[in-house]
């Protein structure tokens, strides 16, 4: 009975670790390819959505430091930068100043 308890803490346990990951995955993929919000969500979203949203696993999730993504295991890292590039001529006046090229896709400039 006491092996059973505890696989099933365990199996539980991996079900939550598993859900949660899935709804950062969609949030992250969203929240990038869809800035403005215009899609609809996949079944699966919704049901990751309602299980992380009710208020036990909600509950457990920030006691444990699991909705805080990978600064549970690390240091949050700076992903956006702003690259400022000054053009000069050969005598060292300014040209023209830049904050970053200009590229038509999202995923050009954060790749950049």
């Amino acid at each position: 009975m006491k092996r059973k308890i505890q696989l099933s803490c365990i199996l539980l346990l991996l079900f939550i670790v598993f859900t949660v990951g899935l709804k950062t995955t969609f949030d992250g993929y969203y929240g990038f390819y869809y800035e403005d919000g215009s899609y609809s969500k996949p079944l699966v979203y919704q049901a990751t959505e309602a299980f992380t949203k009710s208020p036990l696993v909600s509950f457990f999730m920030a006691h444990t430091g699991f909705d805080t993504g990978y600064g549970f295991f690390a240091p949050n890292v700076a992903s956006d930068f702003v690259l400022m590039f000054d053009i000069q001529d050969s005598l060292g006046n300014t040209i023209s100043k830049t904050a970053m090229p200009r590229f038509k896709q999202k995923e050009s400039r954060i790749r950049y």
